[in-house]
Order: C-alpha cells, then structure tokens, then sequence
C-alpha cells in the first residue's frame, strides 16, 4: 500500500474533509465527483450491510490524472467482501470484479483492483461499490 500513489483519497479530499451528506457534484482536486449512498454515511467511513452501495460519479481532471490504474478501498477487518463495477457515461458495464480483503491489523485491511488492462483515460466514469458482507465499514477510498 506504501507504494500506492494517491491520486484521490476519499473522503479525506473533500472539502469538509468527509463524506458529503448530499449528491451534488464537488471539486475534488479538479475533478467533479458526486456521490450517493444507500449506506449509512458516518461521514469519516461509510457502513454497510450486504447489498448496500455506494456510487461515485468521476469526471476526471488531466491533473493529476492521465488514466485510472486502479482503486483500493481500507475496510475495517479482514474479513470483507465487496464487488466493483464500472459503467461508462451510457451506463454500459466496462467491469465487474468482486474481491475480499487483505491485509492485517497492524497495516489495515485493503481491497485493490488493477486497472490498467481496462486503459481507462479520462472519460466520465461510475464507480459502484456493492458490499457482500455485512457490518462492514469503508474508512477510505483511494482512485
């Protein structure tokens, strides 16, 4: 995770520093987000049971991306289930890939999808993240 470079940490990047409690597009860094939930939004992390979601729609600034190489989300525990999908602005599916995580309590608990092979630029894109498991907390989002 040292070696991650990250473009955008969520929510640390907001403005208020946490998740908004609203679907209005934000600045983040020059991009435009918006972000919807039908979790509960702690704002500081984002709890779920099985088959909640969040949703975020990027459209990326060139700065400080020039593509999307991957996404990593910090769960709490190790023992948590969550499948990405990735949907174009047409709402046609570029990606579906459910992982668990990995990770320790010492380091944090990671679950990362690599990108590159999809050769993402800088489209709008949908991120969906869907939890299988339940109980289970995102703390952090990296893009």
């Amino acid at each position: 995770m040292d070696q991650l470079l990250k473009k955008i940490n969520l929510p640390v990047d907001y403005e208020e520093e946490g998740f908004p409690n609203h679907s209005r597009e934000e600045e983040v860094k020059g991009s435009i987000i918006s972000f919807s939930t039908n979790s509960t939004n702690n704002e500081d992390h984002l709890h779920f049971y099985s088959g909640q979601y969040a949703i975020f729609n990027i459209y990326p600034n060139v700065e400080p991306f020039d593509r999307f190489s991957n996404l990593v989300i910090e769960t709490w525990g190790g023992s948590n289930s969550v499948t990405l999908q990735i949907f174009n602005k047409n709402n046609e599916k570029l990606f579906e890939s459910t992982k668990a995580s990995s990770g320790n309590s010492t380091d944090g608990w990671f679950i990362e999808w690599d990108l590159n092979s999809l050769e993402l630029g800088l489209e709008e894109l949908i991120f969906k993240l869907i939890s299988n498991t339940n109980n289970m907390a995102i703390s952090n989002i990296f893009f």
